[in-house]
């Protein structure tokens, strides 16, 4: 994330303290990096899960209703979306669920 996300962040950390915060701290070679060894990533339609994606990294990612997920979806074999009107409405509980089928599917 960004410095933008700073909020997020924050409750991400508070929620789940053994969490590592690389906000800002990250590039793009980096990130790949991070994705080839990682159990899962989840994440807004970006760059980043783009590039996680493509390393073949488990990925949730998150779409609003402006973008279509069957255009513009990451790449990579094992890519689960998840689409709202509004990208907030979302919840926790929604990608923890389509997180844990992905995980369990062969």
């Amino acid at each position: 994330g960004t410095e933008a996300e700073r909020g997020t962040i924050n409750q991400i950390k508070s929620a789940a303290p053994e969490s590592i915060d690389l906000c800002g701290q990250t590039s793009f070679v980096e990130i790949g990096t991070l994705a080839r060894h990682a159990a899962v990533a989840i994440g807004n339609d970006t760059g980043p899960m783009h590039m996680i994606g493509i390393m073949n990294c488990p990925v949730v990612s998150l779409f609003s209703g402006v973008t279509s997920p069957e255009k513009s979806r990451p790449a990579g074999r094992y890519v689960e979306t998840l689409q709202a009107q509004n990208i907030a409405d979302i919840t926790a509980g929604d990608v923890l669920q389509k997180t844990l089928q992905m995980l369990q599917s062969p």
